[in-house]
């Protein structure tokens, strides 16, 4: 989890309930590998107003195992997928680290551009670090 926002140490049951049990109105994808999961991603709703329907924030997190090896790829090729084709949604939005070259590269790759920086924006082995803004706005 050192990539994400998520804490570290979290145990499989943890995981296990978290993904068996989202967030009303999101949508999460998991990725397997040998019968076990290596990564998940998904899209959470901005709260309930009406007028934050069209945009939802994303989250994805791949094993470090796996990382470079196409997970994050087929995870977010999902993701926009859906996101465009099915939802209609246009906006989606995600935080990533500033540090996290490889994810922002990804993130680049479909689109996401970078929208502002939150300095401080999270805690990380004693160290508060910066975190990035990024949107995607659906393709016309």
């Amino acid at each position: 989890m050192e990539g994400t926002y998520q804490m570290p140490f979290q145990s499989v049951a943890m995981w296990e309930k978290r993904l068996g049990t989202p967030i009303p109105g999101s949508h999460v994808f998991v990725a397997e590998h040998e019968g076990r999961v290596v990564g998940s991603a998904g899209l959470f709703p901005f709260g309930s107003s009406p007028r934050l329907r069209h945009q939802m924030g994303f989250g994805i997190s791949v094993h470090p195992e796996l990382q470079g090896q196409g997970v994050g790829h087929a995870l977010l090729t999902a993701v926009t997928s859906l996101a465009d084709d099915y939802l209609g949604l246009e906006r989606v939005v995600l935080e990533v680290y500033v540090d996290n070259d490889r994810a922002r590269a990804l993130y680049e790759r479909f689109g996401f551009v970078h929208e502002g920086t939150q300095r401080m924006v999270a805690l990380r082995r004693g160290t508060y670090v910066d975190g990035h803004q990024m949107a995607r706005l659906r393709p016309r």
